[in-house]
Parts: structure tokens; sequence; C-alpha cells
């Protein structure tokens, strides 16, 4: 029996989309390609969600990389894209729905550490038990040992846990754990209709 939803946040809760946030820190075409390039696909990026580089340190680092004139903009970038992180439509809802369904909400991220200066800000964290945060643990999805070590930390059960993201590897790595899994496309009537199966015919 499902008695914990684990949800992913780029993708499921917030709206992650490099042209996206780009556009949104930049009018310009050629500085939104600078930001993609020295911000988001910087080898540094991965390091923070890993937990194994500061935010300071990885700043440093990509402003050196980055041409001068475009350094100011990346500092800009690291510091304000989650001003740009949107809820996506409709999750919020669906997670007080099925909150007063009995089920509990727990959160499973690959991040780093500026979660803290943002999630306060979006009412769709609210009504989580718990942050599972990788870059706290310095474990990251796919890998499986991330998801026994959530089990683990909150002392539940795979087989009444179900792993929520928009990419399939994650999902399988949660899989493998022994929890079950749903590759979430976009299409909220279609997740509530899935969440809708879940425990059918049981009681809580």
């Amino acid at each position: 029996m499902i008695k914990n939803i684990v949800l992913d946040m780029g993708g499921v809760c917030c709206k992650w989309d490099v042209n996206y946030l780009a556009e949104r820190l930049s009018p310009k075409e050629e500085e939104q390609e600078a930001i993609k390039k020295y911000v988001f696909s910087s080898e540094e990026w991965p390091l923070l969600d890993a937990g194994t580089i500061s935010l300071k340190d990885a700043q440093s680092a990509i402003l050196n990389k980055a041409p001068k004139q475009y350094q100011q903009l990346c500092q800009y970038a690291l510091n304000h894209w989650h001003d740009y992180f949107d809820e996506i439509e409709g999750m919020e809802e669906l997670i007080k729905d099925y909150k007063k369904k009995g089920y509990t909400f727990y959160l499973l991220s690959n991040c780093n550490e500026q979660f803290y200066d943002y999630y306060y800000k979006k009412p769709v964290f609210k009504p989580f038990k718990a942050f599972y945060l990788s870059f706290e643990t310095h474990l990251v999805k796919p890998d499986s040992q991330i998801f026994t070590d959530f089990l683990k930390r909150y002392n539940l059960k795979a087989n009444e846990c179900i792993f929520i993201d928009d990419i399939l590897e994650n999902v399988k790595g949660a899989m493998s754990a022994g929890m079950s899994g749903y590759c979430f496309d976009g299409d909220i009537d279609r997740l509530y209709q899935y969440l809708d199966t879940l425990n059918k015919g049981e009681k809580f």
C-alpha cells in the first residue's frame, strides 16, 4: 500500500528550463547563451548539487572562466536564477488534494544550497513533511543509494513509497531501491488519473 508520495523538484514541482531562465535573466540572445554556457552548463553546477563545492567557490570558478564582458552577468544569473524558478501549474493543488486523502509528501531533489533561499517563498513546498536534498547528503540521483538513504533517514518502507520524477533514469533508480515510480511528462491530469489508481479498493 502506498502511503508516501516522494517528488522531485525541477520538472515536477517547479519549471526547470534553462532556456526559459536565461530569457528572463537577460533580453539579449548573446547573453542568454553565455548564461547557459558559463552557469548552467558549467562543471561547477553538478558539483553544487553534490555538495562538493560551496556556492562561493563555484561562483569564483565560474567567473574566472567566463569572458570579462559576461562576468557580472554570470554573477547575477547565479544569484537570481531562482527568482524565475516558477511553480508548475496545478502541482500545488494536486499535492494539497492528495494530502487530504491521507498521503504524506516528501521532496527528494538534486539541488544546491540555494534551496533555502527560495523554498519558503513558494507555496508548493508548504505541504511537504521533509526535504531530502542532495547537497546535504552528497548523494545524487539516479544512484539507488540516494533512495535507500532517504528511506533509512525517514524510517520508511520502500513498498509504501512512490517516487515521481521527470527523468526516467531517476525513476528507475528509485525502483531499483524497491520504490514504485512514475515519470512525469508535465500532464497534471494524467498524473491525477494515475494517483487515483493507487491503493484502489484498499484503505489506510
